[in-house]
């Protein structure tokens, strides 16, 4: 469906432009930042406008830097992913593929994606229809729970982790998690999140705080 050919040549378009634009000196590239603050401004994203203007850091590509994360999250146990947990109720798994509902509607925009590429914008495009949003939160939710294949348990609960240089020295981890395994993170932070708050108390930051990490 859809005119992929306009589309095609919409894209090559740009990025002949963008070649073309490379040598037009630091002032062309100083109006893209510009630009690039003010549309993070304007769709909410105040965390990535301050960052473009701070400056980010450099990625840290050599041996140092792999040595350095290796230390930072050293082995953990052995990824169980064979179940055996039971399964929710069916008014708790109502409230949680509503909460996927949210999720895959509801999302931050320009975020890196994980190991396999995907990004919250290609989930985003299941609210178009109702069939597809409502089959996407059912995968969501069974991912959640452990009802699928061991593999795809597997593939997803990893991330990509890059190492970004410090100006003082040292290394900050940065982990790209699978979209899949955030949106059930998010949706069951939902779920749950009075029940978090109550067992937790003031002692979390992460759910059911307003302006929480």
């Amino acid at each position: 469906r859809g005119d992929w050919g306009a589309l095609f040549a919409e894209a090559e378009g740009l990025a002949q432009g963008g070649q073309a634009g490379r040598g037009q000196g630091q002032g062309a590239g100083t109006k893209a930042d510009i630009r690039a603050v003010e549309a993070d401004v304007e769709e909410g994203l105040l965390s990535k406008a301050v960052a473009r203007v701070r400056g980010g850091l450099e990625i840290a590509r050599c041996s140092q830097a792999v040595g350095a994360l290796s230390a930072l999250m050293p082995p953990g146990p052995r990824l169980v992913t064979d179940g055996g947990a039971d399964p929710p109720g069916a008014e708790f798994r109502e409230d949680l593929l509503k909460a996927a509902v949210k999720a895959i509607s509801r999302f931050p925009r320009k975020s890196s994606p994980g190991p396999n590429g995907s990004r919250f914008e290609h989930w985003g495009v299941l609210a178009a229809d109702n069939q597809a949003l409502e089959a996407g939160a059912r995968l969501v939710v069974d991912f959640l729970i452990g009802d699928c294949p061991s593999e795809a348990l597997q593939a997803n609960l990893g991330a990509r982790v890059l190492g970004l240089q410090k100006p003082t020295g040292g290394v900050r981890p940065v982990a790209m998690g699978s979209v899949v395994r955030r949106l059930a993170a998010r949706a069951a932070c939902t779920a749950l999140k009075d029940r978090v708050v109550q067992a937790v108390g003031p002692g979390q930051l992460g759910v059911g705080r307003r302006a929480g990490c």
